[in-house]
């Protein structure tokens, strides 16, 4: 099966070498060129998606763009405060998203014990919890999320 693919190859490389050159003109994120014996081909993939081949009468381009239409965001922080907390933990985020959408709370054995929507100053309430360390995985509304750990001690 490969030798008979090979001499196909080998018998059909005539008609298709002569067919077409590459005139590479579009800056590509990623790709990469297929050089042949008179011609070659181009492939891009990243942000544009294009494929373009060129012969001394005709140019074929063929792909799509796919633009970026979120930017991350990188510079997003928190800040929590008391630690350690008897009864509540006030969570304050900064950077180009600072809008806590939701917050789980995880033991060490990693439960997620509850997940709860902060009230309007950022207040967690920690009262039903038992002592002892646990995560919060802190979800911003652009999708951001971040994590911390932080001690409850008994009231």
């Amino acid at each position: 099966m490969k030798s008979l693919l090979i001499i196909l190859s080998v018998a059909f490389y005539p008609w298709f070498s002569y067919a077409q050159f590459d005139s590479p003109s579009i800056p590509n994120a990623v790709g990469f060129e297929l050089p042949m014996e008179n011609s070659s081909m181009t492939i891009s993939i990243g942000e544009p998606m294009i494929n373009t081949l060129t012969s001394n009468s005709t140019v074929i381009t063929q792909g799509y763009l796919q633009p970026i239409v979120v930017t991350p965001c990188i510079g997003t922080h928190f800040t929590y405060y008391p630690n350690p907390a008897k009864d509540h933990l006030i969570i304050e985020a900064a950077g180009c998203d600072d809008q806590i959408s939701s917050v789980q709370i995880i033991d060490l054995w990693g439960r997620v014990m509850n997940t709860i929507s902060p009230k309007e100053d950022n207040r967690i309430e920690l009262s039903e919890l038992s002592q002892g360390l646990y995560v919060f995985k802190v979800f911003l509304k652009g999708g951001v999320s971040g994590s911390f750990s932080a001690i409850k001690i008994p009231n």
